[in-house]
């Protein structure tokens, strides 16, 4: 299990990728738990389970537990620079065995809001993928996971997020993607491009977009939408063509 960048250009958005094996990994009536924390404004919290030590979580970092299935309620503190916890959240949850789960700490207003995607084991010759919106102060995108070098053009979404939304779990074939996040409706205005992404059979991947990055590379191939432009000075800076 590991929480990396999607590589992109032209981005708007940072998108996180949470990588997880779903085939074998389990032990008889255990589940697993995997969390990520993407709350920009808590450089690090601290996660635990009832009745277990708390594990610190720096911004941008994932780990993944293995717990016996029952209802347990699950703690989210808020670290200090001097390593004491000040806040706490909460949440209960109960934990199935034929489950996965996915704890994503989002932040909204400088709170630390806990979202659990919850998941089915990924079929061993396919990938599988959710997705979860946690860019505060983005808009709402249509999410589409196509084969490298086809674009977008015609294509139909994989789905839509609002923001703190979700994308419920979708069964791919495996293999090379590219990803886009596009505003919502409006493929034209496209927000997020990803150079190639392998989903391997077996696995489900979980996109996580969030509100930071930069723009990288010199040159966005293909057109932008002018209201993409004149929202954010960042593409249209790297544009090539704006229509």
């Amino acid at each position: 299990m590991k929480l990396r960048h999607v590589t992109s250009c032209g981005l708007v958005c940072a998108v996180l990728a949470l990588v997880g094996c779903d085939q074998g990994r389990q032990a008889p009536l255990k589940v697993v738990v995997r969390v990520a924390n993407v709350a920009p404004g808590f450089a690090e919290l601290g996660f635990r389970r009832e009745q277990t030590e708390p594990s610190g979580m720096s911004f941008k970092s994932a780990q993944e537990f293995s717990w016996d299935a029952d209802t347990y309620d699950f703690y989210i503190d808020e670290r200090s620079l001097t390593g004491a916890a000040a806040r706490t959240w909460t949440v209960a949850r109960q934990l199935q065995t034929d489950r996965n789960y996915t704890f994503v700490l989002t932040e909204v207003g400088g709170e630390v809001v806990p979202v659990v995607l919850e998941h089915g084991a990924a079929p061993a010759a396919d990938t599988q993928i959710l997705a979860q919106h946690a860019g505060g102060g983005l808009p709402a995108m249509d999410l589409y996971l196509e084969r490298p070098g086809v674009g977008i053009a015609g294509a139909t979404p994989r789905g839509s997020l609002a923001a703190q939304g979700q994308l419920a779990a979708r069964t791919l074939p495996s293999g090379d993607y590219e990803l886009w996040l596009t505003a919502a409706g409006n493929p034209a205005t496209v927000l997020f491009a990803s150079n190639t992404i392998a989903l391997a059979a077996g696995t489900t991947t979980t996109f996580i977009v969030t509100p930071e990055g930069e723009v990288k590379g010199s040159m966005i191939k293909g057109p932008v939408a002018r209201e993409a432009a004149e929202r954010w000075a960042r593409i249209a800076a790297t544009a090539t063509t704006i229509l």
